[in-house]
């Protein structure tokens, strides 16, 4: 059974003409939502789209922010206990068109990669905190070299460290990995990666192939986006790359990787030098202080 997990946040409009491409599509057998909002005419609002549909659906409709950690940790929770044999995870602003996506994915999972992602085509270029698609075949060693994530979503089918925020997870991990809560910030910059690692970590392999694709409408308002600065943005951007870094590296590594990503970020927005210190300062102090990590259920 192919599922797909769709979070969302306070954004009824979008994630409607989100879950319409997905409904629609053959090869998808169910479709789990958790769907947030802060206001009751919101929450009604997703009741009345999800109704909509009698079947191929699984929602939960919740008042108040869970967070996207927590969000997606329920659909991870939801697709294991209704059998998922593959879980495609997705944002409520994509829009799927390509009907043999879904099979692509599913391909490579029975094939035994643990995660197989696909390229995500950005309708808008976003005013602030963009992806880093360098699309060069050396994005993995680069991520390796500077501990700051960089995705190629030109070059495979290939195996890969790291794949861009859409891919299909195989069933039987489902209760093995877990978004981590030292990322459930605004933004939860990092979440993904940090998956991946995990899943990479139980000794599967991550497959991308850019034949599996999406359209990310890249709707920056409504959900976290909304009313949060560029300052507010580098700052979460710089403290979860700090917290990615320090979780999963050592020594002198560590170190290293800290001091090359950081200069990445500031690179790209100098003139928010303070912010993005701050976002690095916050983040080693909350390191050190909490253990924030998820364990699955068992």
């Amino acid at each position: 059974m192919i599922c797909v997990g769709i979070p969302t946040y306070n954004r009824s409009e979008i994630f409607n003409r989100s879950l319409l491409s997905f409904y629609n599509n053959n090869y998808i057998d169910l479709i789990l939502v958790v769907a947030d909002a802060d206001k009751k005419v919101e929450a009604n609002r997703y009741k009345q789209i999800l109704d909509q549909f009698n079947k191929k659906i699984y929602y939960q409709v919740n008042i108040g922010r869970s967070g996207s950690v927590n969000s997606r940790n329920k659909i991870l929770i939801l697709g294991y206990e209704l059998g998922c044999d593959e879980l495609i995870m997705a944002d409520d602003d994509y829009i799927l068109i390509d009907n043999k996506t879904p099979l692509i994915l599913s391909l490579h999972i029975k094939n035994g990669a643990g995660m197989c992602g696909g390229k995500v085509i950005n309708l808008a270029r976003r005013s602030i905190d963009p992806d880093f698609f360098l699309n060069t075949i050396i994005a993995d060693n680069l991520s390796d070299i500077t501990g700051y994530v960089f995705l190629d979503i030109k070059h495979g089918p290939r195996y890969a460290k790291y794949v861009p925020h859409f891919f299909s997870i195989d069933g039987d991990i489902l209760n093995k990995v877990r978004y981590d809560k030292l990322y459930d910030t605004p933004t939860a910059f990092r979440e993904e990666s940090d998956l991946q690692r995990q899943i990479r970590s139980l000794g599967f392999n991550i497959v991308f192939d850019p034949r599996a694709w999406i359209i990310h409408l890249d709707i920056e308002e409504g959900g976290d986006r909304n009313n949060m600065d560029e300052n507010k943005r580098l700052y979460w951007k710089s403290f979860g790359s700090t917290s990615f870094i320090l979780k999963w590296e050592k020594n002198i590594k560590l170190l290293s990787k800290l001091v090359m990503a950081s200069m990445i970020i500031i690179s790209y927005r100098p003139m928010r030098f303070i912010s993005i210190f701050k976002g690095i300062r916050d983040s080693l102090y909350n390191f050190k202080n909490k253990n924030n990590e998820v364990l699955p259920e068992k």
